[in-house]
């Protein structure tokens, strides 16, 4: 089991759909995931120049780094390309300069990409071993920075889980303002997160993990939105109300509503739990219509939990039926 106790946030590194706690029951303060695609192979579209040095012959990096959730550099193995999508060819020394780690030794290609036409945009790919962390966040180094060539400042970043699926959308970047100097980082060393697209694969945590939040803390999925969330445990006594931000929600799952008085649940009763997206945002499209309802752990059929526009949550329990012959 995971616990959460006192002020602040804590953020965690989202397990695998089959690792984790069996439990989570978030006390105090905010408890945020942040889960990870295990995609293994990258590619680097550049679509544009900093052309303000001149009129560049070509494309210029130091380096270009992928992180895990803890900033560690993770190694590029196999097969590295670079060329034109026309798959222009150059020569092949310059390719792994971009990935060896040493900051002045600089990958070039000699094509000038036209952000007008796609056909002249400028690649780089590379693998990961299948054993390396999930990559968290990315990061450009400043090349050349003479007349005759230059560095992108418009760029696309896609990414695969093998090498027979489809290339995925991971992070696009327009106009970024490129280092005034050789060997720097792009973004004053802020590398940029590559967690807001996610695909299969990126859950946080087991759909079938039973978790409790407490009132007035929240659990924070707004940087897992490949959770799919199936079992939720209420503290009926409470007052006040805990709170989830994003996931998703099964069709089916299990409500479980712990009440020392069996009496309290009437026929419309709000629970202490409310979910929403993020800055108020009520989450879209949450039914919890085939969720079965446990009470004290027993099932009770007929009750349906109900959530209300703002995000917070009730049991409805079934009333009297008259059977007329």
């Amino acid at each position: 089991s995971f616990a959460k106790s006192g002020d602040g946030t804590l953020t965690l590194t989202g397990n695998p759909a089959s690792g984790g706690p069996e439990k989570i029951h978030v006390r105090e303060g905010t408890l945020a995931f942040h889960s990870y695609n295990p995609w293994k192979h990258w590619k680097f579209v550049f679509c544009d120049l900093d052309n303000n040095k001149g009129t560049p012959s070509g494309l210029s990096l130091d380096e270009v780094a992928v992180f895990d959730a803890d900033g560690n550099r993770l190694n590029v193995t196999g097969t590295v390309t670079m060329a034109a999508l026309t798959e222009t060819s150059f020569s092949d020394y310059r390719k792994p300069m971009m990935y060896d780690g040493i900051n002045d030794t600089m990958g070039y290609i000699g094509v000038v990409p036209d952000p007008k036409n796609e056909s002249t945009w400028v690649y780089t790919s590379f693998s990961l071993s299948s054993s390396a962390p999930a990559v968290a966040s990315y990061n450009l180094m400043s090349g050349g920075n003479g007349t005759s060539n230059s560095r992108p400042k418009t760029w696309k970043v896609y990414a695969r889980e093998n090498t027979t699926d489809d290339w995925v959308l991971i992070d696009s970047q327009t106009d970024i303002a490129t280092p005034s100097g050789n060997s720097i980082w792009y973004n004053n060393g802020k590398s940029w997160d590559v967690t807001a697209a996610q695909g299969s694969g990126a859950a946080a945590f087991r759909a079938s993990m039973p978790i409790t939040v407490d009132p007035g803390a929240t659990l924070d999925l707004t940087r897992a939105n490949a959770t799919v969330i199936s079992h939720l445990v209420v503290d009926g006594d409470a007052e006040g109300y805990g709170t989830v931000l994003g996931g998703t929600y099964a069709a089916e799952g299990t409500f479980e509503i712990n009440v020392s008085d069996l009496s309290s649940l009437g026929r419309n009763t709000e629970l202490p739990l409310q979910i929403k997206k993020a800055a108020g945002e009520a989450v879209d499209h949450v039914s919890f219509d085939n969720w079965k309802v446990v009470v004290n752990g027993v099932e009770k059929r007929g009750y349906k939990v109900s959530r209300s526009h703002s995000g917070r949550l009730g049991v409805v329990s079934p009333g009297l039926t008259l059977i007329i012959f």
